[in-house]
């Protein structure tokens, strides 16, 4: 979770530029739409001095199981 600053998502093209996938503010969870995946296949990049926390996957699929309307919010 970004707690405060900037982020933004981007993977490497086939060409070799950085494609921005998205930006990220405080009070988002970037890591949410990799929840079902293992591993990544892009970077996650402060644009600035930044703070964030971390979620055990684990612990967070266990809410989203037994809380439906969590899952829909998310």
């Amino acid at each position: 979770m970004i707690l405060s600053g900037f982020a933004y998502r981007s993977k490497t093209a086939e060409n070799g530029k950085r494609q921005i996938l998205s930006f990220h503010i405080a009070g988002d969870i970037p890591d949410l739409q990799g929840l079902p995946l293992k591993r990544m296949d892009h970077d996650l990049t402060t644009l600035s001095e930044t703070r964030v926390g971390f979620i055990n996957h684990d612990a967070l699929e266990r809410v989203l199981e037994t809380r439906p309307v969590l899952t829909r919010a998310l």
